[in-house]
């Protein structure tokens, strides 16, 4: 789908939200600024040498509102083949890696708690991840 007929969609629930978040990004350093579509043809070199992912907002059971990234929007744009698939880790992937992390210690015969060792995850909803650059 072309940008040009998802910039024409009716605005989503909560793309207030959305927006803010982005600006927030760009304040924190991990995003550049909202710009035109044109600075980043510019850029990158030209319409359709970069894939944008397109975001939502989810309302948690908490109340809270949260900006999701789109991985499953087809055809991100013209430079993305088939070939070159996104891919996103599960929220199940932290919980795999510290199986086999600690799979691997015992093989080793290493007791990492006995070590003094602990593992933490980078917090449940990260807020600091860095996520996209905004065009507008």
């Amino acid at each position: 789908m072309a940008l040009a007929q998802e910039l024409d969609k009716p605005i989503p629930e909560h793309q207030d939200v959305v927006w803010q978040s982005c600006l927030e990004e760009h304040g924190k350093g991990f995003g550049a600024r909202p710009c035109e579509e044109q600075e980043i043809n510019d850029y990158f070199g030209g319409r359709h040498k970069w894939a944008a992912v397109p975001c939502f907002a989810h309302v948690k059971p908490s109340g809270k509102i949260r900006r999701i990234d789109n991985a499953k929007w087809p055809g991100h744009n013209r430079c993305t083949k088939y070939v070159e698939k996104q891919h996103y880790t599960k929220v199940t992937q932290p919980l795999v890696d510290a199986r086999l992390l600690c799979e691997e210690a015992a093989y080793m015969d290493v007791d990492l708690a006995a070590e003094g060792h602990s593992m933490e995850t980078g917090g449940d909803d990260c807020p600091d991840a860095f996520r996209s650059i905004p065009v507008t």
